[in-house]
């Protein structure tokens, strides 16, 4: 049996646990990471709570945060912004060929005035 002392911290970690998961929608992982015990201690915790999302949820959970994370949101200075269009400016001039072959299997140019017009 568990001592009173073992109890309260057991019932802090599941707090925790809970607060992370329902809360703030961590995953398993990350919850187990975070708080630094084993994966399967916080599916218990969360099982034994009835917390425990099914698949279904956790999924759509996953896709509704990655259709949301903006990555990398680097602020730019016009300065690098203007550095960037001329090196890709100079890059396509070096490498691109002037057309392209469709898919419906005629030519397309472009770069030039006749960008966009396709020819047989």
């Amino acid at each position: 049996m568990l001592s009173d002392k073992q109890k309260k911290i057991v019932e802090e970690k599941r707090k925790k646990i809970i607060e992370l998961y329902v809360n703030q929608k961590k995953s398993i992982p990350d919850v187990a990471e975070l708080i630094g015990i084993s994966r399967s201690v916080v599916r218990y915790h969360l099982f034994k709570t009835n917390n425990l999302r099914s698949r279904i949820k956790g999924q759509q959970l996953s896709l509704y945060k990655a259709k949301n994370n903006k990555g990398n949101t680097k602020k730019r200075t016009e300065k690098q912004k203007q550095h960037i269009r001329k090196k890709r400016l100079e890059f396509s001039e070096m490498y691109a060929k002037g057309f392209r072959v469709n898919s419906m299997g005629y030519y397309e140019i472009t770069k030039g005035k006749f960008k966009g017009k396709m020819f047989v």
